[in-house]
Parts: C-alpha cells; structure tokens; sequence
C-alpha cells in the first residue's frame, strides 16, 4: 500500500518539478509575463461571463444544460437497448425445467438465479448426499411449492456455468430472440 502512495506522490512531486521548470525556462526567456498575463485577462473574461446576470446566473444555464444533456443522453441510451434488436432485452430463459434470470452486462451474464416457474418463488439450491451411483449431485427446490424442480449432477458453479453457456450459445445464434416477448 505504502508504494501505491509513494508512486502518487512521487508522479506528483515530478509534475510539479516539470511545472517549476517549464514556469523557470518561460522567466528566463522572457515569455512568463505575456503568458501570465494572457491567462489572467482569459480568467478574469470568463468569470466576468459566469457572474453576468441575464434573467438567471450564466453558470446556473451551464448546470441546467449540462444536466439536460446528461438526461437525454441517459433516455438514448435507454431507447438504443430497448430496441428490438438489442441482446439488453434477453435476460429471462427457462431452460432445464427452471426459469431463469439474470442481469444483463455487456458480456455474459451475470448475477444468475433459479426462479420457480410455477410460483415464481427463488430457487433454494442444496447438496445432495452423495452415493456410489451419485458422485455429487445437486438440487434446486422451491419452499413455496415444496417441490424439487432441478436435480444435476455436479456442483453449484458447473450449474451456473451450463446456464450460462446456454444463454452465449442463444446470443451468438440470434435464437435469443424466440425467448423474447414483443
């Protein structure tokens, strides 16, 4: 941690060495007063701009516009995901007899969970004791409807990478779109 530090400050202390030097080699030549004295009469037009008064403050309408394009851009990039073509809009399968959901990111998904598809309920996962037939085997079980609505061998991250290498295999081929509703 201590070298992180270091290396800011030390990136720092040779910018403002680079600073001092580039402010020393201007004095020298006798460039510092014209450039000085350019950007205090740059700074002192543009503070005079932001103080003006016109019916409301110039650096309140900046703000204000700055926020109305922050918006706008925000609702184009909410309509360019919603477009029907748009992969943002596939994020519910059921596959293996379990609805699953999940947060589209801009690979693959992520956050996957089992949703019971008769009630809706969240799956509960649990580890099934193992036997000589069984090596390890899993289950996915609904506390609403008492019921179990996935068993697989394996464990709970080879389930969660088989769902999502489905969901890749049906982005990739475009059949993601049979599993949206219009």
């Amino acid at each position: 941690m201590a070298s992180e530090k270091d290396g800011l400050l030390g990136a720092l202390g040779k910018g403002a060495a680079g600073a001092a030097g580039g402010a020393l080699f201007l004095w020298f030549s006798g460039l510092l007063k014209p450039l000085w004295s350019w950007l205090h009469q740059t700074w002192l037009s543009l503070w005079t701009h932001l103080m003006a008064q016109s019916s409301w403050p110039n650096w309140l309408a900046y703000v204000i516009s700055l926020a109305a394009a922050l918006a706008c851009l925000r609702w184009a990039r909410r309509q360019w995901r919603s477009r029907k073509d748009s992969t943002w809009r596939f994020h519910q399968l059921s596959f293996l007899g379990v609805l699953w959901r999940w947060l589209p990111t801009s690979g693959l998904p992520s956050h996957v969970s089992g949703y019971c598809p008769a009630c809706d309920t969240r799956l509960v996962y649990e580890t099934l004791v193992p036997n000589f037939d069984h090596p390890r085997r899993i289950a996915l079980h609904c506390e609403t409807c008492s019921s179990v609505r996935l068993r697989m061998e394996g464990n709970l991250d080879y389930m969660n990478a088989r769902v999502i290498r489905e969901i890749d295999r049906l982005q990739r081929t475009g059949e993601w779109k049979q599993h949206v509703p219009d």
